[in-house]
């Protein structure tokens, strides 16, 4: 992906119709799940970062992505992430409780 499209995904992740309803369709996915404030949450492919964030505020959810461009983004939004791929992902199996890409 063009370095500038991840401009244009972080300007807009909060305000545009496709990511607020995917966005709320995860969070009312875990909502109905009735998980605990303690679950922990991968979001995988995280791109940059919006939905983790709105994840980390009710869950423990760390984001996973292969794009360092995307991961500068995370970091602006203070969300916990590691570089890595949906392929090989650098998390041990069965560490987390739900898992999104």
């Amino acid at each position: 992906m063009q370095k500038s499209e991840y401009e244009n995904i972080y300007r807009n992740e909060e305000t545009h119709f496709y990511y607020t309803s995917l966005n709320n369709l995860v969070v009312n996915l875990l909502v109905r799940e009735r998980l605990s404030r303690f679950s922990k949450i991968l979001d995988a492919g995280c791109g940059t970062g919006g939905l983790l964030q709105r994840l980390s505020k009710s869950y423990l959810a760390e984001g996973v992505d292969i794009s360092p461009e995307a991961l500068k983004f995370c970091k602006t939004r203070k969300v916990k992430t590691r570089m890595g791929s949906l392929e090989k992902l650098p998390h041990m199996s069965g560490l987390f409780d739900a898992g999104f890409q």
